[in-house]
């Protein structure tokens, strides 16, 4: 007897991103996926967004919540909708639809894959600032290796896969507006560790576009200490912290 295919929905978040995000859309591998889920966090411009073969949902945020706030939403939709396994990528155009095909081999052995651009063959970053490839590639995945006791190198990276029964996972919550920025996708990978699920690292590419064409949406010393914060309080309060409704 055959085995029924995995549904699959791709979840992206976006504030003001409109021509990278037109590109994102049109890259993405249309036989491999569902439908496309864009939550729209707040932007003040709106979008044109191009024809596709599959579905193509925007949600939209009245104001800006944050990164965090934006994947809820678009999980939580996905939920709704039935599909078992979801992709999420940057609105931006620094990650590689391209790469979804071969993410997809990994569903049947892993709950969550977190993109690596530092396991990719792909050397290439584009214009990275020196600050972010330090903090990416050695500052945080050597912290969040020793909480998780598991080697990673990249932490920081939004492409992943994530079974959507870690999302449904009522021990990890991470609903409080404490995850509503950077936090809660670090806050995801640290607790679905902590509670067994079996996670993976897959070789993928991000290249930096020019200055000129805008870098990053992450505010400074704000923004660093919202994706550093999750990696030093201790597991038990990080786990209460997500628990907790508010």
């Amino acid at each position: 007897m055959s085995q029924e295919p995995i549904t699959v929905a791709v979840v992206i978040p976006a504030y003001n991103e409109s021509i990278k995000l037109q590109s994102v859309i049109r890259r993405i591998p249309e036989k491999h996926v569902g439908e496309v889920i864009i939550v729209d966090d707040g932007s003040n411009h709106s979008y044109d967004f191009p024809k596709t073969q599959f579905k193509l949902t925007v949600l939209r945020h009245q104001k800006r919540q944050g990164v965090g706030a934006a994947l809820r939403t678009g999980y939580d939709y996905a939920i709704k909708n039935n599909y078992e396994v979801l992709i999420t990528l940057a609105g931006n155009n620094k990650d590689f639809p391209e790469d979804i095909p071969e993410l997809l081999k990994l569903a049947e052995k892993f709950d969550l894959v977190q993109g690596s651009r530092y396991l990719s063959e792909n050397i290439d970053f584009g214009e990275m600032p020196a600050y972010r490839l330090f903090t990416t590639r050695y500052l945080h995945p050597m912290i969040c290796s020793v909480r998780m006791s598991m080697k990673m190198t990249d932490t920081t990276n939004g492409f992943r896969l994530i079974q959507t029964r870690i999302l449904k996972d009522s021990r990890l919550g991470l609903r409080s507006n404490l995850f509503d920025k950077y936090s809660y996708e670090v806050s995801l990978l640290i607790l679905a560790r902590y509670f067994g699920y079996r996670i993976t690292e897959f070789p993928t590419r991000k290249v930096y576009p020019t200055k000129s064409l805008g870098q990053t949406k992450m505010r400074p010393i704000l923004g660093w200490w919202s994706i550093l914060w999750p990696t030093l309080v201790p597991i038990f309060f990080l786990k209460k912290m997500g628990s907790k409704n508010v």
